[in-house]
């Protein structure tokens, strides 16, 4: 063993000690000596609008929670998405919903009209308001409809016989309070002309007419 105070001055053993010593006694100072440091950020603000074109329940009321915690896959277009994208036929309406066929019947009149659905043939699967559409009157002009909403998957619990792929509900226009008026025209080649009306007139506090 070594005793420190027999080493030379010079030795270095001691010179890398004496090193150490002073290597370590100024950063101790400091680093109790630092103040601490504080940094102010600066404030965000988050705000939400109002989504007209998201809905959060369906019109049915066999669904009786909304569509965020429904185990179905439902998609809904509503009358905002239908007027800005100028659909005027449940075919222009289906046609922005994934997993749908569309085969257009003979003349254009909805009758005849081909739905495939996941798979499965659709055309008995349509209903307006929740009753089946048998005879397919509505299915040719979008005018009086408020949105169109689209079960995907096997839905009979719901939606009755059928409805192996799902099913497709189209809500009809009903009076609202306020009063409103919405005209349209439209015009095209082949005699193509179209005239729609849309009006709603607040009778009392709780009762309105709409044509």
């Amino acid at each position: 063993m070594y005793n420190s105070a027999r080493l030379p001055k010079h030795s270095p053993i001691a010179l890398a000690v004496a090193a150490a010593l002073c290597a370590g006694v100024p950063r101790a100072a400091l680093a109790q000596e630092a103040p601490a440091t504080e940094r102010q950020l600066e404030r965000i603000a988050v705000t939400a609008e109002v989504d007209g074109v998201r809905v959060e329940v369906a019109s049915s009321p066999k669904f009786t929670a909304d569509l965020l915690n429904t185990p179905q896959t439902i998609t809904v277009v509503t009358q905002q998405t239908i007027s800005e994208q100028n659909l005027l036929s449940l075919r222009d309406v289906l046609a922005t919903v994934p997993g749908i066929t569309f085969g257009a019947g003979e003349g254009g009149g909805g009758y005849g009209d081909s739905l495939t659905l996941r798979g499965f043939t659709g055309s008995n699967d349509v209903t307006i308001d929740g009753f089946r559409d048998s005879a397919q009157y509505t299915r040719s002009d979008t005018f009086n409809l408020e949105q169109v909403e689209v079960i995907n998957g096997a839905s009979s619990v719901f939606s009755g016989a059928g409805a192996a792929g799902g099913s497709i509900n189209l809500v009809s226009k009903t009076a609202r309070l306020g009063d409103s008026s919405q005209f349209n025209l439209g015009a095209g080649t082949d005699g193509y002309g179209r005239a729609t009306a849309d009006v709603s007139r607040e009778i009392t506090a709780t009762t309105a007419l709409r044509l």
